[in-house]
């Protein structure tokens, strides 16, 4: 079967090995820049990490439009890999979803602009929230009625009316520690931080400004000149997602048997490791540093080396 090759047709083609190679650039200058300035990044795992092996810590994304989607992407990405995760769109979290924020979290706002209104109030609320730690409550106050006077153990004054459960086997008044150092409602998270990461392009938007961290995700343009729908923008953010989430990863030690647990189905779930091949982003890091070593454009990768092997061996 033959079929006929419009003039249209090869034009668009030519417009996607243009489209596609300028893709590519666009990843290369975001990876140049870390290499140039690995700091922030470096800064990212290091909370990111925190989170990841905290036990009741989660790493929150917040976005809207386009950015949801690949937030969402990046959500299941940690998610299969090691580190808990969910996605709290921007504007459900003015509606309700911030109460999914609590302390020990870490929120990773995405916004090409960082200046858009829902991701930026949304920000700008989880840190008025961050500042108010509740007090640690009583369980009694949760069994009180109007039908039981309840005397304090502890004062052995009438304090309000309801069921006295002090004395049932068993009972205490401290709600359950999660572990010995991470408790929500302890004093710990006194002067607790609730991280912000930020994935923009531009450092003087209003996002980048609330962060505690800012990623650079900027590109010269989206793939269309004339209409500027997110694309080149998008995928530039997905790829620097990717490589936060396959360094945190392998920090972990999150290994392949690990994943197959969390990922049984479909080919993946069938695959076996390639013991040849060891897919990290450190090994990789540090043979790059090692074949390019005169580059002088890379010379921060060595502190990014040596600060991911430094976490990973003391895991």
């Amino acid at each position: 079967m033959s079929f006929s090759t419009p003039q249209n047709t090869l034009l668009g083609a030519r417009s996607a090995l243009s489209q596609l190679q300028k893709l590519s650039q666009s990843i290369l200058a975001c990876s140049d820049k870390i290499a140039s300035d690995p700091l922030p990044f470096q800064n990212a795992l290091s909370i990111l990490y925190k989170a990841s092996t905290t036990r009741g810590s989660k790493v929150i994304i917040t976005a809207v439009g386009k950015s949801a989607k690949i937030g969402e992407k990046l959500v299941a990405t940690l998610v299969s890999t090691g580190t808990l995760a969910v996605m709290m769109h921007s504007t459900e979290a003015l509606h309700g979803d911030l109460g999914l924020v609590r302390p020990g979290d870490v929120i990773i706002a995405i916004s090409y602009s960082g200046n858009t209104d829902e991701v930026v109030y949304a920000v700008e609320q989880i840190i008025k929230k961050r500042n108010k730690i509740p007090p640690k409550p009583s369980i009694s106050a949760f069994l009180c009625d109007d039908k039981t006077t309840c005397v304090s153990p502890a004062s052995k004054s009438e304090t309000s009316s309801c069921i006295d459960f002090s004395s049932s086997p068993g009972f205490s008044d401290d709600l359950t520690d999660f572990s010995s150092d991470f408790n929500f409602t302890s004093k710990f998270y006194d002067n607790l931080d609730i991280p912000i990461i930020s994935l923009c392009g531009n450092p003087s938007s209003k996002l980048a400004q609330l962060s505690d961290v800012w990623l650079d995700v900027s590109v010269d343009s989206e793939a269309s000149l004339d209409v500027p729908a997110p694309t080149i923008s998008t995928t530039v953010t997905l790829a620097m997602g990717d490589a936060l989430a396959m360094s945190l990863m392998d920090m972990i030690n999150f290994k392949h048997s690990d994943f197959v647990e969390s990922h049984p189905g479909g080919s993946l779930g069938k695959t076996t490791p390639v013991s040849s091949h060891k897919n990290t982003l450190v090994d990789n890091s540090h043979q790059l540093f090692q074949t390019r070593s005169q580059d002088k454009s890379l010379n921060g990768l060595q502190d990014l080396f040596d600060f991911q092997l430094s976490i990973k061996n003391s895991s």
